[in-house]
């Protein structure tokens, strides 16, 4: 069987020098052979016709081959045969422009990798070696006594003045804050809290290291079980009963009020009062203050 292979460029469609041989897209050197004098077809129409399979519909295709090739159809500018459609001609330029900047930038590398590498060297001038002029250099010196060394002369031992030592005042008391969950105290401490909700003595009694017995005591006529918000006192790291005080907790309603006053209106010991509760002796107590009254 003989396989036939159909082209679907015109098969009348070469170059000059070789007209079997053709470009595969439009360019001026492409020559139509199918008239009575080889013409070069514009681009135009190559495109259109002479490259695809549609060639057999060309106007010159279907005409008689020793007619001329219409001029209306010749390509007028071939100036460059090799000359392609400008999108075609637009990527070529394109794309030499790229290697150029490439090879540009390349060159530019190796000339700055060459200059860095090679440093010269300053060139240093050797020293020369100046004569001296005899007659400049002086006589050697004569010897000069030297005097005879004196002996200093010894002084008395300084008298310094007895050192004095300071004498100290008593520190003041630092500023007691008077609220709930504060701790109060110098050696032994105490607080004020009000009973949260799922609070107990066993609780409040392990948290503070304590025990439910001195909690009992040292609260004033405090009752069990535990009413939720029920204010007690609790006293921490102590869980000896003896010599355990007693207090009341109390909040005071009055704007402002001295401790002298405070403790003649709670019929209580007025040093013990400002001992618990490091009370200054000028301190002015106010509304919403919360202290321990000794009972």
């Amino acid at each position: 069987m003989t396989s036939i292979f159909i082209s679907s460029k015109c098969e009348y469609i070469g170059v000059i020098e070789d007209p079997a041989t053709s470009f595969a897209y439009p360019v001026a050197a492409n020559h139509c052979f199918h008239c009575k004098v080889p013409a070069i077809p514009s681009l135009e129409h190559q495109a259109a016709w002479c490259l695809l399979e549609t060639h057999t519909s060309c106007p010159v295709y279907t005409q008689a081959q020793t007619l001329p090739f219409p001029k209306t159809l010749m390509q007028t500018d071939v100036g460059n045969p090799f000359r392609t459609h400008r999108p075609v001609r637009a990527s070529l330029f394109l794309l030499a422009g790229v290697i150029l900047v490439i090879l540009v930038l390349w060159l530019s590398s190796q000339v700055w990798y060459s200059g860095s590498t090679h440093i010269t060297q300053p060139d240093i001038p050797s020293a020369t070696p100046t004569s001296v002029n005899p007659s400049l250099v002086p006589s050697t010196a004569t010897g000069t006594s030297i005097p005879a060394t004196k002996t200093p002369t010894k002084l008395p031992p300084t008298q310094l003045p007895p050192t004095q030592v300071p004498s100290f005042t008593p520190t003041q008391l630092p500023l007691q804050i008077h609220a709930l969950d504060v701790p109060v105290g110098t050696d032994k401490k105490y607080m004020i809290h009000q009973v949260q909700n799922g609070e107990n003595l066993i609780i409040l009694a392990k948290k503070y290291r304590t025990s439910n017995d001195a909690i009992l005591q040292v609260t004033y006529k405090l009752k069990t079980p535990l009413w939720l918000n029920a204010i007690i006192v609790i006293p921490i790291d102590q869980s000896d009963l003896a010599n355990l005080p007693v207090f009341e907790p109390y909040q005071i309603t009055d704007k402002e009020i001295t401790v002298d006053v405070l403790a003649t209106n709670l019929n209580t010991d007025l040093d013990a009062l400002k001992r618990y509760n490091l009370i200054r002796s000028a301190e002015i107590l106010h509304s919403g203050d919360w202290l321990l009254i000794p009972r």
